[in-house]
């Protein structure tokens, strides 16, 4: 069967449910319908059982919680608590796109700009927010060291650092450093529709007050049952463990495929990886792929600052994983081969005189 026949989407689709998550999301709704106040308005802060179970899965206390509909809604939140925002890059755009419609000044900056104290020294926390990832930023997979952690833990004394932890599930998830706030949702494991979220650290009374909406307490307590009665593993089950097996098959065989020039800093278990195609425009690029059966992301897409490609491993088999690997490798090498001889001929008919 060709990729034509079976086109391999690497754009990372929709999370799935399992059968067994279905069954107990209906037990939840069953449940929380028989609660009488289940459609009063939530507290400020979010249903105080839902944070209780939260507070367990996060190992915060619930105090220190706010419940959130996601990641943006919480960025549109705290683009109220600053004047400027310094935002990772490259990154997911959606939330870069949420604090400038907040009309805040955001700055694009790599992780080594935003984590060096010679540029904080001297500076409040009013002067703004850091916006970091970890585990796995996306669109590269990057993950925070020892080191770095110990920077943001300094940066914090000035600033409010705030780490977007979405990806804590596919992951080994960090403690939170004192003064740092962090950020995630239940959207990569349940999907996009899960509109659960939340912000945690210290001063979340103060921040609750500035968000404007926030997920029903219907909504809050079908989540915290279904939380409180192992739906987090059934969904971790059925979503994290088989993307990490397509990443380690796709990077296995990519790297006998095309070497590990094309991806010397990636690691094997991240949910996705950003390629760089430095033998061909981005879109060039992707539309080769596309014609050959399989959708990968642009790099432009998470303000990459070179030419590349994203592949995500959501939903997607071992054996398409490989096959994707060897497809892109492929191209990869034909490509340089390309351009090598590309180099020859201009060497050849003088065209190397031009300098």
């Amino acid at each position: 069967m060709s990729a034509m026949d079976h086109p391999v989407d690497l754009t990372g689709p929709q999370a799935t449910w399992p059968a067994a998550g279905l069954r107990l999301w209906r037990e939840a709704t069953d449940h929380v319908l028989g609660l009488p106040d289940s459609w009063h308005p939530p507290p400020l802060q979010g249903d105080r059982g839902l944070r209780e179970v939260l507070g367990v899965i996060l190992d915060e206390n619930p105090d220190d919680v706010l419940v959130t509909s996601g990641v943006r809604a919480g960025a549109s939140v705290m683009a109220r608590t600053a004047r400027s925002f310094s935002h990772e890059q490259p990154s997911f755009t959606g939330t870069v796109a949420v604090l400038r419609s907040c009309r805040r000044e955001v700055n694009l900056q790599s992780w080594a700009e935003l984590l060096d104290l010679r540029r904080h020294g001297g500076r409040t926390g009013s002067a703004g927010v850091i916006w970091l990832t970890d585990p796995w930023r996306n669109p590269d997979g990057a993950t925070l060291t020892l080191d770095d952690w110990s920077r943001v833990a300094a940066v914090a004394q000035t600033h409010q650092v705030v780490v977007n932890e979405v990806y804590r599930w596919f992951g080994k998830a960090a403690s939170r450093p004192a003064h740092v706030w962090m950020t995630g949702s239940l959207s990569k494991l349940a999907g996009s529709g899960a509109g659960l979220g939340w912000i945690r650290g210290t001063g979340m009374d103060g921040l609750a007050r500035r968000q404007h909406a926030r997920p029903s307490l219907f909504w809050q307590r079908c989540w915290a049952y279904f939380l409180a009665h192992g739906g987090l593993e059934l969904l971790i089950d059925h979503t994290v463990l088989p993307t990490a097996e397509a990443s380690r098959a796709f990077l296995d065989e990519l790297v006998r495929v095309a070497g590990t020039e094309y991806c010397p800093d990636a690691v094997a278990g991240s949910p996705f990886l950003l390629l760089p195609v430095p033998h061909a425009t981005t879109n060039e690029f992707v539309s080769r792929l596309a014609t050959e059966g399989y959708r990968v992301g642009p790099g432009d897409d998470f303000l990459a600052r070179s030419p590349s490609v994203r592949v995500c491993f959501v939903g997607v088999s071992d054996a398409d994983a490989r096959r994707a690997a060897r497809t892109i490798g492929t191209r990869l090498l034909a490509d340089a081969s390309f351009k090598a001889e590309s180099h020859r001929a201009e060497g050849r008919t003088g065209g190397g005189a031009r300098h």
